[in-house]
């Protein structure tokens, strides 16, 4: 009697189990249609990204550099000085950029679209520095690099996250020494690359001295582009420079 019980229970149990199985296996396949169904459009976007009717060679004109560089003081000086720029207005001016970001969000998707940046042919765009590495090889590249001391980056950025009123998630000396250490290393590529043009400006000698920085800038990109090299200057509002170190006599470079 006890036999047959024992066998009753575990023909149940196994019953439910394989009933258990097979709503679970049934719940899964909405979402293994929706995974599948996300990785062919990945698959369709990578290959439209591969494919593009551009001449190869063409040049663009970046402004990179650490966040908190100075990026976008240059974008708002190249706009004075005539040239489009590439941004969307989706990232306002707010207490920490009054004067504006000059943001184009669609460039952090530049890892997986390398020929995105097509798209912003004959303007200025600001790509961060984390992103440099992801420029398709196409192509050739005119870089202002804004470099600023780490210290007043960090603080800055430190600064930022105070108003958002968000707690950093790393302390600020390892900070610190991991954006100096990305930012000598992402300079020296820059510096060899054949397909790049480089122009390092130090932020805080530009703010001190804005009508040498707007000369050598214009210099480097060429008149057919900032014809206006005279505007260029007056858009540099020292008050906002907020976050100083000690003064350091460096100036802008290029290579």
């Amino acid at each position: 009697m006890k036999l047959k019980l024992l066998r009753s229970e575990h023909r149940k149990a196994e019953k439910e189990r394989t009933e258990r199985i097979r709503q679970e296996s049934a719940a899964r396949v909405p979402a293994l249609a929706a995974e599948g169904q996300r990785r062919l459009e990945e698959k369709r976007e990578r290959e439209a990204a591969s494919k593009s009717d551009m001449p190869a060679d063409q040049e663009f004109v970046l402004v990179s550099g650490l966040p908190r560089s100075g990026t976008s003081l240059m974008m708002q000086m190249l706009r004075a000085g005539g040239m489009e720029l590439m941004h969307d207005g989706k990232r306002e001016a707010d207490i920490d950029n009054p004067e504006g970001y000059w943001e184009w969000e669609d460039i952090k998707n530049l890892p997986k679209r390398p020929l995105l940046i097509e798209q912003a042919h004959g303007k200025a765009t600001k790509v961060i520095s984390a992103l440099l590495p992801a420029l398709p090889p196409k192509h050739k590249f005119k870089i202002i690099f804004m470099t600023r001391p780490v210290q007043e980056v960090v603080a800055s950025q430190w600064k930022m996250l105070e108003h958002k009123g968000t707690n950093p998630k790393t302390e600020r000396e390892h900070l610190e020494t991991a954006q100096q250490k990305h930012a000598l290393e992402i300079l020296a590529v820059l510096r060899k690359h054949p397909r790049v043009s480089l122009l390092e400006v130090d932020y805080p000698a530009l703010v001190r001295d804005p009508q040498t920085g707007a000369s050598r800038i214009a210099d480097f990109l060429g008149d057919e582009r900032v014809p206006q090299r005279q505007s260029m200057p007056g858009v540099v509002k020292p008050q906002l420079h907020r976050q100083r170190s000690a003064p350091a006599d460096v100036e802008c470079t290029s290579s």
